[in-house]
């Protein structure tokens, strides 16, 4: 566990440095947290662009399952994000230079679950049967 969690924090500070280290993650749980900034137009799946820390810095795309229609977040709101790491987009800019951004599959978004593969556990239901 403690190895895991080390894999963890160790991807979380280095991937936006290192774009390459991202392939190591890919798969892997991840929490984050930030301010929405928007949806990213065209996209389908649905996603959408949030800021991890301050504004507009360190910014990761959270992408929907599909099938989910819009989730009508709000720019501004906050996220709290648990989901699963995928594969970086990679745009190249007008100057040459090849600009790497997270992404991230949602599993669960504010509380709401998104993802078929979580079961919510209720805590008082009991079977009635001996």
């Amino acid at each position: 566990m403690k190895r895991l969690l080390a894999l963890l924090v160790l991807c979380a500070l280095l991937l936006p440095m290192i774009p390459a280290a991202a392939d190591a993650c890919v798969g892997r749980p991840v929490s984050l947290s930030g301010k929405v900034l928007g949806p990213v137009e065209g996209s389908d799946p649905v996603q959408y662009t949030v800021a991890t820390r301050g504004n507009n810095e360190d910014t990761v795309i959270i992408e929907f399952p599909k099938g989910i229609g819009d989730p009508g977040l709000l720019p501004n709101e906050k996220a709290e994000v648990y989901g699963t790491f995928m594969a970086p987009v990679a745009k190249d800019t007008e100057n040459g230079l090849r600009l790497s951004t997270l992404r991230v599959s949602v599993d669960r978004i504010n509380g709401i679950v998104y993802a078929d593969e979580i079961v919510e556990v209720d805590l008082y239901a009991y079977d009635d049967e001996p």
